[in-house]
């Protein structure tokens, strides 16, 4: 009961959290276990360079709403999502795929 209304709290709407998830799950397991076909180090740089890129896309990507009067008489109250970069969300991103490269690059 605890859990389906945590699940239903948590609002993934966007390609951005579900990667966030999946690498994280991702990022546990290969911690814990020895993977067969792939190398460990590998799986690990990777899903962390996921999801370092995925949490920078998500502070990039946050949205303001802003609450303010439209209107001939300014009666009516209009609301407006604001998108805002954030430089630090870009580091991420370049950091997050920095790290998935050093991961490929053994690889191919």
């Amino acid at each position: 009961m605890v859990l389906d209304k945590i699940i239903e709290r948590i609002e993934i709407k966007n390609w951005y959290q579900i990667l966030t998830i999946i690498s994280g799950i991702i990022l546990i397991f290969a911690l814990f276990t020895e993977t067969k076909y792939i190398p460990n180090k590998n799986v690990i740089l990777i899903s962390l360079g996921l999801l370092i890129f995925s949490l920078g896309e998500w502070m990039q990507r946050a949205t303001k709403v802003s609450i303010r009067e439209i209107g001939y008489n300014k009666g009516l109250l209009g609301q407006e999502k604001i998108r805002k970069m954030n430089f630090y969300g870009f580091l991420l991103n370049i950091l997050g795929l920095f790290i998935i490269y050093l991961g490929l690059k053994d690889l191919l």
